[in-house]
């Protein structure tokens, strides 16, 4: 990558860029592996998934509108690699650095084991806290932000980086809200009460 492209990933992250990664994108733009390409410059087109991963970089796409994000941790350090989907919309955690996600493009397998985390994470969705058993809590953290958010939210903690853990984004309903905590893997998930239609939708058996 050139200076300029640098530099611009650099504003895309809201940091500087560590040596490692630095490195990497002086030696190359990205890889291509039996037609999977993986781009380092975060110019992704259509990319619209910034309110998950407001510092992400998205690094690889599907083609059907579904991404793989690296998370940029508030040091500047590439971290974690999500796999952002809206069919279902849901999101997990995929790998836990560039490196493992890497190592599953290289076997071939990255496409596959997205699918299989995504579709684990739509049909359990295990990993929400309801928001009054998180302000209970007591890690500092997690209680502070819970203490934030509505009686309509949960409360998604990915900090420890698990492999497959995730949640539904867009079960919550139309328009719901998505509350980051600041570049920690923390989430507030809101579930929409149902408008008149919905209710009365609701009621009536087909």
């Amino acid at each position: 990558m050139t200076a300029k492209q640098i530099g611009g990933l650099e504003r895309r992250c809201r940091t500087s860029l560590h040596a490692q990664e630095r490195e990497l994108v002086e030696y190359t733009e990205g890889v291509t592996i039996d037609g999977f390409e993986v781009d380092f410059s975060g110019e992704h087109a259509f990319f619209e998934f910034e309110a998950l991963t407001p510092a992400g970089i998205p690094i690889a796409a599907d083609g059907f509108g579904n991404f793989w994000v690296v998370d940029i941790a508030e040091d500047g350090l590439w971290s974690r690699v999500l796999f952002i989907c809206h069919d279902p919309p849901a999101v997990a955690l995929q790998a836990r650095d560039l490196a493992d996600f890497l190592a599953q493009v290289f076997e071939g397998s990255a496409v596959e084991t997205a699918r299989r985390l995504i579709d684990d994470v739509w049909e359990r969705d295990w990993c929400l806290i309801p928001v009054e058993q998180a302000i209970t809590s007591e890690d500092e953290v997690l209680r502070a932000f819970a203490e934030k958010l509505g009686d309509r939210f949960s409360v998604v903690d990915l900090r420890a980086g698990e492999v497959g853990t995730g949640f539904a984004w867009g079960r919550g309903g139309p328009r719901s809200e998505l509350i980051r905590n600041g570049r920690l893997l923390m989430f507030g998930v809101e579930k929409k009460k149902p408008g008149l239609l919905g209710r009365l939708l609701s009621k009536m058996v087909f």
